[in-house]
């Protein structure tokens, strides 16, 4: 996601619309938040912190690049990576905070640390991050110094029901051999 339109009636006024747009943008973490009444469109720029009235909205490229330019995402690899998709289950898509924490890490990761350290609260979907992580970062279709990395993953679930609840939906020939799964009980 990489931007927020918050719509009002045509009788509003555009700019009643943008400060929802802005808190929906930071609780999602994206860059770009707009508002519109259908006749004028306003953009705040969390870059820039400027806000501005524009003739019409700028396309999901447009907006791409200028993120990339703020956030020196040079390598064109990287970027394929950051918009590789996830693994969607039918009626199951991931919810906003946990979107969130798949980026956050995917950038973490391609930017070089090697250690990457989520914290979340119990029942928040833990072990489907994980598991989308893993996925977009196998999945990317580049090859990179990442997939030498992604060869030593080790998934572990820490319950039996964790590695049901991401594994049983996922075509079996899907899955590469080489990450393992495994879980331990810590009850």
């Amino acid at each position: 996601m990489i931007g927020i339109i918050e719509a009002k009636s045509a009788y509003r006024d555009a700019a009643d619309g943008l400060q929802q747009a802005k808190d929906y943008a930071q609780t999602l973490g994206v860059k770009f938040a707009f508002a519109t009444n259908g006749k004028a469109i306003l953009e705040h720029n969390f870059i820039t912190g400027k806000e501005t009235e524009i003739d019409r909205f700028p396309s999901p490229d447009e907006l791409w690049t200028r993120l990339r330019q703020a956030e020196g995402i040079t390598d064109d690899v990287v970027a394929e990576r950051i918009l590789a998709p996830g693994y969607r289950v039918p009626g199951k898509p991931p919810r906003y905070y946990q979107e969130i924490a798949i980026n956050r890490s995917i950038k973490t990761i391609l930017s070089g640390k090697k250690r990457v350290l989520l914290t979340m609260a119990t029942g928040t979907g833990k072990t489907l991050v994980a598991f989308q992580i893993i996925w977009k970062l196998w999945n990317a279709k580049s090859s990179s110094p990442v997939n030498c990395w992604l060869g030593g993953v080790r998934f572990a679930p820490d319950a039996p029901q964790g590695e049901a609840m991401v594994w049983e939906p996922v075509d079996q020939q899907v899955i590469p051999q080489s990450i393992a799964v495994s879980y331990q009980t810590t009850r």
